[in-house]
């Protein structure tokens, strides 16, 4: 059994706490990145997608981009990151988020926004956590 230090776990940890700029420095780009996928589809390959499709689109892009761009970098910063460790803060900022659209859907009603952002948010945990387990797994 592979001996694992508190030292390890402290740093993975602290390390995880970069998650948050560059969760939002990957959403913002990736949410960049997709609205110039529909804006091509819409204006230059003549597909007029329906708005559902537009947000769903944008948002899954911006999840998945986050995630991986997350990880990657917290990979390169510190090796020997600990998966389980470095997803505790990243996914408790990630239940709080959605904590706060579920007060906003109670409050003001559903709409595609906050489906996006649902689907942001889940998606930009889940692909940090997968890309980090798998690279963490490569190395």
């Amino acid at each position: 059994m592979k001996k694992i230090s508190w030292s390890n776990h402290a740093i993975s940890l602290l390390v995880s706490l970069v998650f948050i700029p560059l969760a939002v420095l990957g959403q913002v780009g990736g949410n960049y990145i997709g609205n110039l996928i529909v804006w091509f589809n819409d204006y230059v390959a003549f597909w007029n997608f329906p708005s559902f499709f537009k947000i769903i689109t944008s948002s899954f892009i911006s999840g998945v981009i986050a995630g991986f761009f997350s990880a990657f970098i917290i990979l390169k910063i510190y090796k020997k990151v600990i998966v389980n460790t470095a997803t505790i803060l990243p996914a408790a900022l990630i239940i709080f988020a959605i904590l706060g659209d579920l007060s906003f859907v109670i409050k003001n009603g559903f709409d595609l926004d906050t489906l996006g952002h649902f689907i942001t948010n889940g998606l930009t945990i889940y692909i940090y956590y997968s890309t980090l387990k798998g690279l963490k797994d490569i190395r």
